[in-house]
């Protein structure tokens, strides 16, 4: 009859190497939650960029968290635009073409995500009606999926003429920087502030006219995320544990200095010893 069968002691089966694994695992495990925390602040910075001419049309840099740092962006049409467009009469080379860019609808749609049938590049990704998910115009695209709308600022298409301020004279009412009269605000949407902006992502817009083609220009959202590393925090100095309490201040308690004698008082003159007698000398 064969005897039982024994284990091996328990230290033989500890792996030597267990507590270093496990420490590793938790200083990565460490690294990821302060890299994906909620709270952590960064230097975010958003550029809309026009991929016709390579132009910057805004760059806004702000502080904050990878949930909440979404600003509105501010920006111009002829930013987008340019100078020249598809054809004469079209850009923004001159004031008159500046304002003339005021009479005129545009629609957006997505690059990053076409639907089938939508196009490409060249179509501005609006290869057909019900491409478009945001703009500015009479039937009011929208969408519920796309990360941004585009519509127009708030200054009036027949409001002031649309001259460059730094080229005309200051008596000139409605002169603006650069000529820009056509002021257009970026904001993003809910299913924007959830996407992941690890990479650029591109859009087409197009003036939308009543007869011929609709010019077409492209521009791109990116995001630059820096870390500013970590915050000093700034609240109440942390409890000491183990304080002894405050030790009160040491009274050194001086001697009284003599009473005066009451008035009338005889005066005692202690008694003084006579002095010693020499002895005789004869």
């Amino acid at each position: 009859m064969e005897g039982p069968a024994f284990s091996k002691p328990l230290k033989d089966k500890i792996n030597p190497w267990g507590p270093l694994i496990v420490l590793g695992i938790l200083i990565r495990a460490g690294v990821s939650v302060q890299h994906d925390s909620p709270h952590q602040v960064f230097n975010v910075t958003w550029r809309v960029t026009n991929l016709m001419t390579g132009q910057t049309a805004n760059a806004t840099s702000l502080l904050g968290t990878m949930t909440d740092a979404f600003p509105k962006l501010y920006f111009d049409l002829c930013d987008l635009i340019g100078d020249d467009w598809d054809e004469i009469g079209l850009g923004c080379r001159t004031p008159g073409r500046r304002k003339r860019a005021r009479t005129f609808d545009f629609y957006v749609c997505p690059g990053h995500t076409v639907p089938t049938g939508c196009g490409g590049p060249r179509e501005g990704y609006c290869g057909k009606w019900g491409c478009e998910t945001t703009g500015q115009a009479y039937w009011k695209p929208s969408s519920s999926w796309d990360l941004i709308s585009l519509k127009r600022g708030n200054t009036p298409r027949n409001q002031g003429p649309c001259y460059d301020s730094s080229a005309v004279s200051s008596d000139i009412k409605g002169a603006t920087p650069g000529g820009r009269c056509n002021p257009l605000v970026l904001e993003f949407t809910d299913a924007g502030k959830k996407a992941s902006w690890d990479g650029p992502k591109v859009w087409g817009l197009r003036l939308y006219r009543s007869t011929g083609t609709d010019p077409v220009t492209r521009f791109s959202l990116t995001r630059q995320v820096l870390n500013i590393g970590p915050r000093v925090p700034i609240g109440p100095n942390p409890v000491i544990t183990d304080q002894l309490p405050p030790s009160r201040p040491v009274q050194i308690m001086l001697p009284r200095p003599p009473q005066p004698p009451p008035p009338g008082a005889a005066s005692i003159v202690p008694e003084t010893a006579p002095p010693s007698q020499q002895p005789g000398t004869g």
